[in-house]
């Protein structure tokens, strides 16, 4: 890679610092003020902020690495149903895929899923989810692979996907703060075989 390329990598990785470490300065901050607030009562509206680990594929790249949500719960009903808008961003790197050649990118997606719990013991529940999501990946691919390639190129690309969830919760109506745990996070495409797939913990917050 050229000097050019490396500075493009070495901006994108000082962005994604800087990026981690907002994320886990505004989850300390929040997570500070809740002691403040446990006698009071709550909307059926939820903020919530997740981390996670997974993997990225699409027509001009594949890779592992982290990816982040920040998002929006309204329960309809008895709180059994979900709709649930979020926004999430990757960084992936093919670096531990040997079959592949070299890329860095990152992934921003706009997703709605509806969840549902399909068992539901007091403030515990699993659950289920779908709904449909649309991406932009963009980044560099490098040499390797299995011809032997030596050029370097930027790329990026567009794709409306299908979601599906599922995971297990813990939340009440009387609690300020919960959590998820998402065992399948992910989007999926037949075009461009886009699909991306992850483990993330959710951190939930009521509000009035």
């Amino acid at each position: 890679m050229n000097l050019i390329q490396k500075s493009y990598l070495n901006k994108r990785s000082l962005i994604v610092s800087v990026y981690v470490k907002k994320t886990l300065i505004l989850l300390i901050v929040i997570i500070c003020s809740v002691s403040f607030s446990y006698s009071q009562e709550y909307s059926k509206n939820t903020l919530m902020m997740g981390l996670g680990a997974g993997g990225s594929n699409n027509s001009k790249a594949r890779g592992v690495g982290v990816n982040f949500s920040f998002g929006y719960q309204h329960d309809l009903g008895n709180g059994r149903l979900r709709i649930v808008p979020s926004a999430n961003f990757g960084t992936y790197t093919s670096r531990f895929i040997s079959d592949t050649r070299d890329a860095y990118y990152t992934s921003l997606g706009f997703k709605t899923n509806i969840n549902y719990d399909i068992i539901k013991y007091k403030s515990f529940s699993v659950f289920l989810g779908t709904g449909g999501s649309i991406n932009y990946s963009s980044g560099l691919k490098g040499s390797g692979g299995l011809g032997g390639i030596q050029d370097s190129d930027y790329f990026n690309e567009f794709n409306f996907a299908i979601n599906g969830a599922f995971g297990l919760r813990v939340l009440s109506e009387e609690q300020l703060m919960g959590c998820e745990l998402l065992l399948i996070n992910g989007s999926f495409e037949n075009k461009n075989y886009f699909s991306e797939i992850s483990i993330q913990l959710r951190i939930l917050f009521r509000l009035k």
